[in-house]
């Protein structure tokens, strides 16, 4: 998927995720009332906002990553 695809994905109000992160239930939102991108993780069966950005801080290799995902 391309990081395009990826902001794409965010702004219209859908979960995104790397699929090489190590917690297997993290994904990133983004809240268009706050316009900040959320850092979520389900812990216990609760979802729990980790950490907030008010930007997306990336890596040249976070940009091409294939790993990028739509959470379901």
């Amino acid at each position: 998927m391309k990081f395009s695809e990826v902001v794409d994905a965010l702004m219209e109000g859908k979960r995104v995720r790397k699929t090489n992160w190590e917690s297997k239930t993290a994904y990133l939102t983004y809240d268009k009332v706050d316009n900040t991108f959320d850092f979520w993780e389900v812990i216990d069966g609760e979802r729990c906002r980790i950490q907030y950005y008010s930007s997306l801080d990336l890596s040249p290799k976070d940009l091409m990553s294939d790993f990028w995902d739509i959470v379901k």
